[in-house]
Protein backbone atom coordinates (compact mmCIF):
# COMPACT_ATOMS: atom_id res chain seq x y z
CA UNK A 1 0.00 0.00 0.00
CA UNK A 2 1.49 3.15 -1.38
CA UNK A 3 -0.69 6.25 0.28
CA UNK A 4 -3.47 7.16 2.05
CA UNK A 5 -6.77 5.53 0.07
CA UNK A 6 -10.06 6.56 0.06
CA UNK A 7 -13.41 4.33 0.21
CA UNK A 8 -16.68 6.11 -0.55
CA UNK A 9 -20.04 4.44 -1.07
CA UNK A 10 -23.46 5.27 -1.16
CA UNK A 11 -26.69 3.80 -0.90
CA UNK A 12 -30.81 5.55 -0.56
CA UNK A 13 -32.28 3.45 1.85
CA UNK A 14 -36.68 4.34 1.73
CA UNK A 15 -36.80 4.58 5.18
CA UNK A 16 -36.93 7.90 7.80
CA UNK A 17 -33.47 8.86 8.78
CA UNK A 18 -34.39 8.33 12.08
CA UNK A 19 -34.61 4.30 11.69
CA UNK A 20 -31.96 4.27 9.62
CA UNK A 21 -29.81 5.79 12.05
CA UNK A 22 -30.86 3.90 14.88
CA UNK A 23 -29.54 0.93 13.15
CA UNK A 24 -26.00 2.03 11.90
CA UNK A 25 -24.42 3.63 14.36
CA UNK A 26 -25.77 0.74 16.87
CA UNK A 27 -22.23 -1.74 16.70
CA UNK A 28 -24.39 -5.05 17.70
CA UNK A 29 -27.12 -4.47 14.76
CA UNK A 30 -24.24 -5.41 12.62
CA UNK A 31 -23.87 -8.53 13.32
CA UNK A 32 -27.66 -8.89 11.70
CA UNK A 33 -26.77 -8.90 8.40
CA UNK A 34 -24.36 -11.92 8.06
CA UNK A 35 -21.23 -10.31 6.82
CA UNK A 36 -18.21 -10.67 8.18
CA UNK A 37 -18.96 -8.99 11.99
CA UNK A 38 -19.60 -11.93 14.11
CA UNK A 39 -19.19 -10.55 17.30
CA UNK A 40 -18.85 -6.75 19.42
CA UNK A 41 -18.34 -5.50 22.34
CA UNK A 42 -17.54 -2.33 24.67
CA UNK A 43 -14.06 -1.85 26.25
CA UNK A 44 -15.34 -3.64 29.38
CA UNK A 45 -14.87 -7.47 28.02
CA UNK A 46 -16.44 -9.78 26.47
CA UNK A 47 -20.14 -9.06 28.67
CA UNK A 48 -19.72 -5.68 28.05
CA UNK A 49 -22.68 -4.99 25.67
CA UNK A 50 -24.43 -2.33 27.22
CA UNK A 51 -22.29 0.07 25.17
CA UNK A 52 -22.84 -1.59 21.30
CA UNK A 53 -26.51 -1.45 21.38
CA UNK A 54 -26.80 1.76 21.54
CA UNK A 55 -25.73 4.92 19.54
CA UNK A 56 -21.98 4.97 20.87
CA UNK A 57 -20.70 8.91 21.66
CA UNK A 58 -17.16 10.30 20.60
CA UNK A 59 -14.66 8.56 22.90
CA UNK A 60 -16.24 5.23 23.29
CA UNK A 61 -14.37 2.10 22.33
CA UNK A 62 -15.84 -0.97 21.19
CA UNK A 63 -14.15 -4.26 19.59
CA UNK A 64 -15.69 -5.55 16.41
CA UNK A 65 -14.90 -9.45 15.49
CA UNK A 66 -14.59 -9.83 12.12
CA UNK A 67 -13.92 -13.33 10.01
CA UNK A 68 -14.31 -13.88 6.01
CA UNK A 69 -13.04 -17.42 5.05
CA UNK A 70 -9.91 -17.00 3.11
CA UNK A 71 -9.79 -13.30 3.51
CA UNK A 72 -9.31 -11.82 7.46
CA UNK A 73 -9.96 -13.15 10.68
CA UNK A 74 -9.36 -10.46 13.21
CA UNK A 75 -10.31 -7.91 15.51
CA UNK A 76 -10.11 -4.24 15.62
CA UNK A 77 -10.70 -1.99 18.65
CA UNK A 78 -12.65 1.25 17.50
CA UNK A 79 -12.63 4.29 19.07
CA UNK A 80 -16.06 6.35 18.22
CA UNK A 81 -14.93 10.18 16.82
CA UNK A 82 -18.06 12.20 15.53
CA UNK A 83 -21.82 11.77 16.71
CA UNK A 84 -23.88 14.17 15.80
CA UNK A 85 -27.87 12.78 15.29
CA UNK A 86 -28.87 11.81 12.66
CA UNK A 87 -26.78 13.03 10.25
CA UNK A 88 -23.14 12.04 11.14
CA UNK A 89 -21.34 9.43 12.72
CA UNK A 90 -17.71 7.85 13.08
CA UNK A 91 -15.00 5.92 14.27
CA UNK A 92 -10.99 5.13 13.98
CA UNK A 93 -9.04 1.90 14.82
CA UNK A 94 -7.01 2.14 17.82
CA UNK A 95 -5.35 -1.27 18.17
CA UNK A 96 -5.76 -4.06 15.63
CA UNK A 97 -6.08 -8.18 17.91
CA UNK A 98 -4.63 -10.87 15.60
CA UNK A 99 -3.40 -10.38 12.08
CA UNK A 100 -2.55 -6.34 12.50
CA UNK A 101 -3.68 -4.47 9.52
CA UNK A 102 -1.01 -2.19 8.15
CA UNK A 103 -3.45 0.79 8.03
CA UNK A 104 -5.49 2.99 10.33
CA UNK A 105 -8.79 2.93 9.52
CA UNK A 106 -11.13 6.06 9.80
CA UNK A 107 -14.47 5.70 9.14
CA UNK A 108 -17.51 8.02 9.09
CA UNK A 109 -21.11 7.82 8.03
CA UNK A 110 -23.61 10.40 6.82
CA UNK A 111 -27.06 10.38 6.52
CA UNK A 112 -28.88 12.78 4.36
CA UNK A 113 -32.54 13.17 4.56
CA UNK A 114 -34.07 12.88 0.82
CA UNK A 115 -37.85 12.77 1.87
CA UNK A 116 -40.42 11.72 4.85
CA UNK A 117 -39.12 7.84 4.17
CA UNK A 118 -36.01 7.93 2.33
CA UNK A 119 -32.06 8.45 3.28
CA UNK A 120 -29.03 8.84 1.46
CA UNK A 121 -26.60 6.74 3.66
CA UNK A 122 -23.09 7.15 2.88
CA UNK A 123 -20.29 5.96 4.08
CA UNK A 124 -16.16 7.28 3.28
CA UNK A 125 -13.47 5.09 4.70
CA UNK A 126 -9.98 6.58 5.03
CA UNK A 127 -7.01 4.01 5.11
CA UNK A 128 -3.62 5.32 6.16
CA UNK A 129 -0.35 3.22 5.78
CA UNK A 130 0.83 2.56 9.01
CA UNK A 131 5.09 3.10 8.86
CA UNK A 132 6.63 -0.42 8.87
CA UNK A 133 3.87 -2.56 8.75
CA UNK A 134 2.70 -4.72 6.20
CA UNK A 135 0.26 -7.60 6.11
CA UNK A 136 -1.56 -10.08 3.51
CA UNK A 137 -5.05 -9.62 4.40
CA UNK A 138 -7.58 -8.79 1.84
CA UNK A 139 -9.61 -6.96 3.66
CA UNK A 140 -8.66 -3.38 2.05
CA UNK A 141 -8.74 -4.79 -1.51
CA UNK A 142 -8.92 -1.72 -3.80
CA UNK A 143 -12.27 -3.33 -5.82
CA UNK A 144 -14.66 -2.25 -2.83
CA UNK A 145 -16.34 -5.07 -2.94
CA UNK A 146 -16.80 -5.27 0.98
CA UNK A 147 -18.21 -1.48 1.46
CA UNK A 148 -20.73 -2.25 -1.44
CA UNK A 149 -21.84 -5.71 0.00
CA UNK A 150 -22.28 -3.97 3.04
CA UNK A 151 -24.26 -1.36 2.26
CA UNK A 152 -26.45 -3.17 0.51
CA UNK A 153 -27.11 -5.97 2.75
CA UNK A 154 -27.66 -3.17 5.30
CA UNK A 155 -30.08 -1.87 2.64
CA UNK A 156 -32.15 -4.95 1.67
CA UNK A 157 -32.14 -6.01 5.66
CA UNK A 158 -33.50 -2.36 6.61
CA UNK A 159 -36.21 -2.71 3.70
CA UNK A 160 -36.95 -6.40 3.88
CA UNK A 161 -35.87 -7.82 7.00
CA UNK A 162 -33.37 -10.14 4.92
CA UNK A 163 -29.71 -10.51 5.86
CA UNK A 164 -26.78 -11.60 3.80
CA UNK A 165 -27.73 -15.57 2.40
CA UNK A 166 -25.83 -17.49 3.00
CA UNK A 167 -23.74 -16.04 6.17
CA UNK A 168 -20.34 -15.33 5.85
CA UNK A 169 -20.22 -16.84 9.50
CA UNK A 170 -23.90 -19.12 10.41
CA UNK A 171 -21.86 -20.17 13.44
CA UNK A 172 -19.06 -18.42 15.88
CA UNK A 173 -16.04 -19.01 13.96
CA UNK A 174 -14.06 -19.09 17.54
CA UNK A 175 -14.77 -19.87 21.44
CA UNK A 176 -15.49 -16.77 24.18
CA UNK A 177 -11.86 -15.64 25.11
CA UNK A 178 -10.08 -16.15 21.88
CA UNK A 179 -9.11 -12.43 22.10
CA UNK A 180 -7.32 -13.08 24.80
CA UNK A 181 -4.89 -15.36 22.25
CA UNK A 182 -4.58 -13.01 19.96
CA UNK A 183 -1.28 -10.04 20.29
CA UNK A 184 -2.53 -6.50 19.89
CA UNK A 185 -0.61 -3.69 17.82
CA UNK A 186 -0.92 -0.75 18.75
Amino acid sequence: MSGVTHSRTSQIIDLPIEEVWKFVTVPANWIKLGLGTWKVHGSGGEDDLEAVNRTMQPGEHFLEYMHMKDRFDFVGDWVVTVCEAPHKWGFKSAHWHGHALPVDIEATYTLEKLGENQTRWSRHRVNTPRPGKESKIDFLAGKNDLEEEYQQVTKQYLEKGIPKQPPHNPTPPHEAGWIETLPVDA
